[in-house]
């Protein structure tokens, strides 16, 4: 060694050689990468929180943030999926760490406009209301746009199995979401009504097995449709919405490609399943559309077979069965005795089946009261429940009484 040339020192060294390989064509290797868990968040980007139709003015005092997040599909295969979290500018006031609320949506429709994280910021979510009573208590909130919707793909209506991962990774998200102040420590709530009602029972039964690190306290879930055999096969005909069964079979179509929906699709069928893939519920002509499928059965919409009664599809509904796992945190469960959408006996039986398990229930049956009715009556008892669910207060259920 000459003297007078210094030596480089290591790091100097090692960067001097990369610039020297990169000028020679040589590409650099990567680190290796962390692998992508589910829960994980892909994207953020801020968003607003309106209950403004018209001047679409954000709620006050609530940071609102979009999130794109790693899912799993009901075949367990990898996803990406949207949402949107809200949390609170008020330092939480309570006892331990702030509440987290993954909030299972209802129906918005088959269309990406029609998710929760575009129609939040326009003012137009109708649990926009609900959303809002549960920022009030100081408790952050989460709300998935479900699988398809939002994001692009296909939207796999009332699947189970694909609703309960992504209500489920969700929470991871935003427990997960960089400032949001919540953590794996954050108490979690869930609480969803018909579409919702349903992904929210899923995610009783499943969260153990799916997500078991999560402290989910206790669920609120309404109007559930619970299985699809027997809702489409027996209770649906005759019934306001009976063309809620093309999306439906659509809906598992999308989860399921085996099952090969449009082969089934009548010339009447088609039409319908064509003008509501392009809407969303709320629209008035969605909403006429459905009215006017209640004059007769589900067959109608299909040709020679119904696929509702063959074995692929009885199989796949089976799957999706919500009542044959016992629930490990107390729900509340409640219905409208007077539901035209999804029948109280459908309610009553998963009721009766989660108590034969031995689960903590508590059933709210509301009389004389219909399907949109029942999720407003029950805003205040299902904050309630939740709240003492937060505070620990013991919920012993009501399985020993009723029907």
């Amino acid at each position: 060694m000459r003297p007078g040339i210094p030596v480089p020192k290591p790091r100097w060294f090692a960067i001097l050689a990369a610039v020297l390989l990169t000028l020679c064509g040589v590409p650099s290797i990567p680190a290796p990468a962390q692998p992508v868990r589910a829960g994980d968040v892909l994207g953020a980007e801020p968003s607003r929180f309106s209950l403004d139709p018209f001047g679409k003015t954000p709620v006050p005092g609530v940071r609102a943030t979009k999130i794109t997040y790693r899912s799993r599909d009901a075949l367990n295969r990898p996803i990406e999926v949207t949402g949107t979290v809200l949390v609170p500018e008020k330092p939480w006031r309570g006892t331990g760490p702030r509440p987290l609320i993954g909030y299972a949506s209802g129906t918005k429709g088959w269309v990406d406009r029609c998710a929760p994280s575009r129609q939040l910021p326009q003012g137009i979510d109708y649990n926009g209301p609900q959303l809002a009573a549960l920022l009030a208590h100081g408790w952050a909130v989460t709300m998935t746009d479900y699988e398809g919707l939002g994001h692009g793909g296909e939207h796999t209506w009332q699947v189970a199995d694909s609703e309960a991962h992504t209500v489920l990774d969700s929470v991871r998200a935003a427990q997960r979401l960089p400032g949001s102040g919540l953590g794996w420590q954050t108490p979690v709530g869930i609480y969803g009504y018909s579409q919702g009602g349903g992904a929210a029972a899923a995610v009783a039964e499943q969260a153990a097995s799916y997500a078991p690190e999560l402290v989910i306290k206790g669920v609120s879930a309404g109007g559930v449709p619970s299985d699809w055999n027997v809702h489409l096969n027996t209770y649906q005909a005759g019934r306001l919405t009976t063309g809620t069964a093309v999306m439906v079979g659509a809906g598992f179509a999308h989860a399921y490609p085996e099952l090969k929906f449009g082969r089934y699709l009548s010339e009447r069928g088609r039409k319908l399943y064509d003008f509501l893939r392009s809407r969303c519920l709320a629209q008035p002509d969605s909403f006429l559309a459905l009215l006017g499928t209640a004059d007769g059965k589900v067959n109608r919409f299909f040709g020679a077979v119904d696929p509702f009664r063959t074995g692929p599809w009885l199989r796949r509904f089976a799957e999706n069965r919500i009542g044959d796992r016992r629930p490990p945190m107390p729900v509340l469960l409640f219905h409208g005795a007077q539901d035209e959408i999804v029948p109280v006996d459908m309610a009553r039986t998963l009721r009766r089946d989660w108590c034969a398990r031995g689960a903590n229930i508590t059933w709210q049956e509301y009389p004389m009261v219909e399907h949109i009715l029942a999720f407003e009556l029950n805003t205040p008892a299902s904050i309630d429940f939740l709240d003492r669910r937060f505070r620990n207060v013991a919920t012993g259920g009501n399985c020993g009484t009723g029907r």
